[in-house]
């Protein structure tokens, strides 16, 4: 049975440890960048809002970017509580213990399958080497890893003709071209 800890608790610990940080001044660059974090989000969300958008997908991905200082702020404030107390010693453990619970989730989960295994990636990079990166075909098992060669890979554009035909891939079709001889001059497989 995992410990779940509630989402709340992380930022409440990186705020009530930023202003401890405050007063360190080696801390106070983590500070100062999750407070441009805070900004720039503040920004995307602004600006996506007055373009339209449904969701404001780049303001809220900066919340991933926050992760690292609020975990940073996090520690120095549970490490500036346990130096200051009288039970450091039980109380150090209690936060190792919280904290080894905290992370077993993400430590015993399963590990992903890279959707671009290290072959494609490596026919990918020496395709692209060669000046060859517009002219492949994608002879693999989904439109997934498709769609993946081709913009991360590759480092084709997302808005090409090419793209359409990768939104509507199917692998069995993908094969036809070779077989008949109406193939592009390279296929990754």
């Amino acid at each position: 049975m995992a410990c779940r800890l509630p989402g709340w608790l992380l930022p409440l610990l990186a705020v009530t440890s930023a202003l401890v940080a405050l007063a360190d001044e080696r801390a106070g660059v983590t500070v100062v960048l999750l407070f441009v974090i805070a900004l720039q989000a503040l920004t995307l969300f602004v600006v996506a809002t007055a373009q339209g958008a449904a969701t404001p997908y780049m303001a809220l991905k900066m919340f991933y970017f926050a992760i690292d200082p609020m975990a940073v702020l996090g520690a120095l404030g549970l490490a500036r509580f346990t130096g200051q107390t009288r039970l450091t010693d039980t109380v150090g453990w209690l936060s190792a213990a919280l904290l080894l619970l905290a992370a077993r989730p993400a430590l015993v989960a399963p590990r992903a399958v890279p959707v671009v295994s290290e072959d494609l990636q490596a026919a990918g990079k020496w395709a692209r080497a060669n000046g060859s990166a517009a002219c492949a075909d994608y002879l693999v098992a989904d439109a997934e890893t498709a769609y993946w060669l081709h913009l991360a890979v590759l480092g084709n554009p997302r808005a090409s003709v090419r793209m359409v035909e990768i939104d509507r891939y199917d692998p069995r079709s993908a094969v036809g071209p070779w077989i008949t001889g109406e193939h592009r001059t390279f296929a990754i497989a």
